[in-house]
């Protein structure tokens, strides 16, 4: 803003829907939001201000757009439950997950829900455990066992291919050592 107190408009990127948070690194605004129900952090190159570009995309599993900041290289990105730390190169486009572990147990809602033949389900560990995640029918009935045995702590994502499956109210469990949890979703075709 050349004149603070007469700002003009320069120009305008509007791929990206629910933008939760930006901040800015040199010629780029890192932007953390949601796209066709899918969080993630997209990179903005503002050079040209009246023609922002599209630089880079990155998609951490589970929900990052509670809060970015921008230190140097660096980009924080924070949920109710973790802080992802990434390393972007603005010359490749390139992503590098620094760190990234959970603080605790989540089970997220699938995506997309309600949804045609295929969902992902995401899930985040403290610690290495030994994990079961389990499909039901509405009347309490395993459908299919999507997931058994360890896992080393961190985020990981399940997909249901529900191809085979008749429409109705689902419900998904998760068992990690005492942690247990279970949610529901629509399959409809």
């Amino acid at each position: 803003v050349a004149d603070p107190a007469n700002p003009s408009f320069a120009g305008s990127y509007e791929e990206i829907e629910d933008v939760s948070e930006v901040s800015a690194r040199d010629n780029y605004a890192i932007v953390a939001g949601s796209y066709t129900n899918r969080s993630g952090l997209w990179v903005i190159d503002i050079a040209d201000p009246e023609n922002p570009s599209y630089a880079a995309s990155y998609y951490p599993p589970g929900s990052y757009t509670a809060d970015i900041q921008v230190s140097g290289e660096y980009i924080f990105a924070a949920n109710a439950g973790s802080v992802l730390i990434l390393l972007f190169e603005p010359l490749t486009g390139i992503f590098e997950e620094i760190i990234n572990v959970p603080r605790r147990h989540v089970l997220s809602q699938n995506c997309p829900n309600p949804f045609n033949s295929s969902t992902v389900i995401d899930f985040s560990l403290p610690e290495a455990r030994q994990v079961k995640v389990t499909v039901y029918n509405l009347l309490g009935r395993k459908a299919e066992t999507l997931l058994q045995g360890e896992q080393p702590a961190g985020y990981h994502r399940v997909v249901w291919d529900a191809s085979d499956y008749a429409s109705g109210l689902y419900f998904y469990r998760i068992q990690a050592g005492e942690y247990a949890e279970t949610r529901k979703m629509v399959l409809l075709k």
